[in-house]
């Protein structure tokens, strides 16, 4: 195992053609960087100080580019990952609410990742959110949104949201109208994106039915 200058954990295989997987410190998510033809008997890192980094700055906003991960844009500079880089979080509902309903929270289930880019000193000048549909486990046509603890005159522009239909209003910015809150509406239907598969009522809540990407 190796632990690399951005706090990164690196672990090899140790077979004829080995693996270097890349493992996320924050919820143990992993992914395989690449696969040698031969074996890893080793792994290790050697520390050096950020003045001994290659110095160059190309968009010149004090950053060098080697740890820079918007090199060219002066205006961005770090992305911060939630729940981690490797990995995604579950958001999952049950539909009465506050009510106890049948408490198996598969009426829907969300894959989440969030990607708050900051700039050089440290200021959020954008927010990506990865939004992944993963089960419906209700009849009702669902819809999906996130208030976020932001200053809502602070937002320029929402983009990327699924919203079919005249149900939701949103105001010149992209957020929906008429809140007080901060409120981002990701998608107004669930089954706009997955359809149940043939004989099932639900998607992805039976193991033995098809699953649905």
């Amino acid at each position: 195992m190796a632990i690399d200058r951005q706090d990164r954990i690196f672990v090899g295989t140790n077979e004829a053609k080995s693996n270097l997987i890349q493992i996320s410190k924050e919820d143990g998510a992993y992914e395989i960087v690449t696969t040698y033809d031969r074996k890893i008997n080793d792994l290790t890192a050697w520390r050096c100080a950020v003045e001994d980094l290659e110095d160059t700055d190309t968009d010149q906003d004090g950053i060098p580019d080697v740890i820079n991960d918007y090199p060219n844009d002066p205006e961005e500079a770090t992305d911060v990952y939630t729940p981690s880089a490797l990995g995604n979080g579950t958001f999952a509902f049950e539909d009465f609410w506050p009510k106890k309903g049948d408490y198996d929270f598969n009426d829907l289930v969300m894959g989440y990742r969030y990607i708050n880019v900051l700039n050089n000193s440290n200021k959020s000048v954008r927010f990506k959110m990865e939004m992944t549909l993963k089960a419906i486990g209700a009849g009702y046509h669902h819809g999906f949104g996130i208030s976020l603890d932001v200053d809502k005159t602070k937002v320029e522009s929402v983009t990327g949201n699924a919203l079919n239909g005249s149900l939701i209003s949103v105001e010149a910015n992209g957020l929906e109208a008429n809140q007080e809150k901060t409120v981002v509406i990701v998608f107004n239907d669930t089954f706009d994106h997955m359809r149940p598969p043939a004989g099932a009522q639900f998607v992805n809540t039976d193991d033995a039915e098809t699953y649905v990407d």
